[in-house]
């Protein structure tokens, strides 16, 4: 994943809110290969750390690119908890499963099966959450990674 990090806080530790958003290819090489799939998100979390504004869309498991419309409804307006409590994905998994099996309808071919593509949307989508959570851009994934999550098989 690769997130920009979020917005300094101001003087005194008086925090703005911040903005983040990644763009994920999943693939095997990292240049000169179609994606098996694909996430682009922005976020903007406002001072009092509710999530303002979310934007997510996914390519490569579909016909065509994608936003999680109803993901965004979903996690729009929620309190992210504090820092130090956690990501808030483990305690909406099945709703956000739920609104992510609502667009991504993917194929099974040379790139990865149905289950594969699929995963690593979610799997991308879990790291969004625990950079969020932490206002920590490094965390979630490293930086540049092309690995799949270990749960996802071919």
């Amino acid at each position: 994943l690769r997130l920009s990090p979020p917005e300094a806080a101001g003087p005194a530790g008086d925090n703005k809110g911040f903005e983040m958003g990644l763009f994920k290819k999943f693939g095997k090489r990292r240049a000169n290969i179609i994606a098996s799939a694909n996430i682009a998100a922005r976020a903007i979390v406002d001072a009092s750390g509710r999530l303002e504004t979310l934007r997510v869309a996914v390519g490569g498991v579909g016909p065509r690119a994608r936003r999680l419309l109803a993901l965004e409804a979903l996690l729009e307006g929620i309190q992210l908890p504090s820092p130090a409590g956690g990501s808030f994905f483990d305690a909406m998994e099945a709703e956000i499963i739920a609104a992510v099996d609502e667009v991504v309808s993917p194929i099974s071919d040379v790139r990865g099966s149905l289950a594969f593509k699929r995963a690593l949307i979610i799997h991308a989508i879990e790291g969004l959450a625990a950079s969020l959570a932490a206002r920590d851009a490094s965390v979630g994934a490293p930086a540049g990674t092309l690995d799949a999550p270990e749960e996802a098989t071919r």
